[in-house]
């Protein structure tokens, strides 16, 4: 008994991940604008004029870097106790409330939010999920000899298989385009990192089954995973320049900028920010040593280089430390060290 449920098993995971979707057949875009109009109006709206109109400007300059979007887009928050975001189909992006707390409303970090829902909804992931789920139960049904208990136990077999998300895979890509989104769009790179960096931080404490088990069944990948990539994404598109271990921002493998932390971000945080903004000079080839201390209207000293900001210096960072370590990266660096 024991080997025949474990055949259903292999052979649901087989049918149900090991063969991508190449063209719909059960489902189509009219059908996910249908349910995805129906669920819209289950959704109770958070009323705060200010914060969807915040949203949905982050989420159109997102929009605008797609050459040809597949859908028409628009992004509300929803009333809920939950941390989260999800795209419902039909290019309908949802923010739940408590993640504009999560994020400290920081806009590069929302930015990330969406532009990783729009991730989901371009690569189409909501159909390739509803026609797994369908094709999962034709396979229970082909497979139950139309024995009514068997076709319950192997129906409960797909619901868990499916209910798992859109899938590891997907979740990484929706990850990456999230990233490239993010970039074409002028916001800055290391907001993915800060973002998945802040959600493992919530998350540690709290009880799971841990290892392969708790991976397996839990809807996304795990977050250390994803900020692992995050991490190699923003090196990459620095041309391999900079780089980022504990606290500490590296250039070419020299310790730069070891921030302290400030406000409601950890010292972690603020060194993916500044990777974030070294990255995209490096890219644009601007990362000389041509950097500079300016003070801004609330009397902060901004370090700035080649006219951009990297960060702001506060009472707990060493400026004469910064200065050094940064000044000695970049100088070898353009030594070619």
């Amino acid at each position: 008994m024991a080997k025949r449920y474990l055949w259903i098993i292999l052979t649901f995971s087989l049918l149900l991940f090991h063969t991508e979707v190449q063209a719909f057949k059960f489902v189509s875009i009219k059908d996910e604008m249908v349910l995805s109009q129906k669920y819209a109006q289950e959704l109770e709206p958070y009323v705060d004029n200010n914060a969807s109109e915040y949203i949905t400007k982050i989420g159109n300059r997102l929009v605008r870097t797609i050459a040809e979007p597949k859908y028409h887009y628009s992004f509300n928050i929803v009333k809920s106790k939950q941390i989260n975001a999800f795209c419902a189909g039909d290019g309908r992006i949802y923010m739940l409330s408590p993640m504009i707390q999560f994020t400290d409303g920081s806009r590069d970090m929302i930015a990330f939010v969406l532009a990783h829902e729009i991730g989901h909804s371009e690569n189409q992931h909501i159909l390739h999920t509803m026609e797994k789920n369908i094709k999962g139960q034709l396979i229970a049904w082909l497979l139950s000899g139309k024995n009514k208990k068997r076709f319950t136990y192997l129906s409960a077999i797909s619901y868990v298989i499916v209910s798992r998300g859109y899938g590891f895979d997907k979740e990484h890509q929706a990850d990456r385009c999230g990233f490239n989104y993010l970039v074409a769009a002028g916001f800055n790179p290391g907001a993915g990192a800060v973002f998945f960096q802040r959600l493992m931080t919530m998350e540690k404490g709290k009880s799971s089954l841990g290892g392969k088990i708790r991976n397996y069944i839990y809807p996304h990948p795990k977050t250390s995973y994803r900020l692992k990539e995050q991490l190699q994404l923003l090196q990459h598109y620095s041309g391999g320049i900079v780089s980022v271990a504990g606290s500490t921002v590296y250039i070419k493998g020299h310790p730069a900028i070891t921030p302290a932390p400030w406000q409601k971000f950890s010292a972690t945080e603020r060194a993916y920010m500044i990777a974030g903004r070294l990255a995209r000079l490096a890219h644009d080839g601007r990362l000389t040593n041509n950097f500079s201390l300016a003070k801004d209207r609330q009397g902060h000293s901004r370090l700035q280089c080649s006219g951009k900001t990297i960060m702001t210096i506060t009472e707990r960072d060493s400026t004469e430390n910064i200065m050094s370590s940064l000044r000695n990266a970049l100088i070898k660096i353009n030594k070619g060290a």
